[in-house]
């Protein structure tokens, strides 16, 4: 697999988080796609029981995870040229439902703002 050079690492946390136990961390890395940037994303659960967790993108349907308490879900992929590309997550623990864009244009934005020149 190519070189991974991390630029920029940044955790995002849902509204509530605090109380929901859920993080989201995106990291940016150069050079491993060829014409856009390259992200790893986690979710990573905090929660004292299990977080299921399905993934979608206009492209893709990852489908259903649980993760464990401290466990995490990870994957990568190469943003759209033009920067459309968008990740979204259903969310379910006990008897709670939460839905969250995870990658958007506006996360994008803002994470390669404050990446290392």
């Amino acid at each position: 697999m190519g070189q991974q050079t991390t630029t920029n690492t940044e955790s995002l946390t849902p509204t509530k988080s605090h109380e929901t136990g859920r993080r989201l961390q995106l990291e940016h890395t150069a050079f491993s796609c060829p014409f856009t940037t390259k992200w790893n994303v986690s979710v990573i659960s905090a929660l004292r029981e299990d977080l299921v967790v399905h993934i979608k993108s206009g492209d893709d349907d990852l489908g259903n995870h649980t993760i464990p308490y401290v466990g995490n879900y990870s994957w990568s992929f190469c943003e759209k040229v033009g920067g459309h590309t968008l990740f979204y997550g259903y969310f379910w623990w006990g008897s709670k439902f939460q839905s969250l864009d995870l990658f958007n244009k506006a996360i994008s934005d803002k994470l390669s703002l404050n990446a290392d020149p």
